[in-house]
């Protein structure tokens, strides 16, 4: 029989997390059976991390969390582009540039060994 319960987490004050995304697991046997995975970008900071969170345990909080070398700004659900808006001076500079970075995506997904995104230029 299913709950009604439901859990939640908290990233923090002046933090935004972005829609997540449920990742099954292979061998799944429940419908929520999975991980979460989500952007929260750092308002204060101006910085961003990649988050993982069992589905089965939400309220303990992500089980991996990435630092990411650049900010997501909340707010980029749904943007899709060739092109990465980056800051131009140092991580967590309020100044953002005017000028667009090409960015390269990677030529297959991060796993296995690949830690991060690297632009170009």
């Amino acid at each position: 029989m299913a709950s009604l319960e439901a859990e939640t987490w908290f990233p923090g004050r002046h933090q935004f997390v972005g829609e997540p995304q449920f990742v099954p697991r292979p061998d799944a046997g429940a419908e929520d059976d999975g991980w979460l995975l989500a952007c929260v970008f750092e308002s204060e900071s101006l910085t961003s991390r990649f988050v993982i969170l069992d589905a089965h345990r939400i309220g303990a909080g992500p089980i991996a969390v990435a630092l990411l070398p650049h900010p997501l700004p909340h707010g980029l659900h749904g943007s899709c582009s060739d092109t990465a808006y980056m800051p131009t001076h140092g991580a967590g500079s309020a100044t953002l540039s005017s000028n667009a970075v090409p960015f390269t995506p990677p030529s297959a997904p991060l796993l296995g060994g690949e830690t991060s995104l690297q632009g170009t230029g």
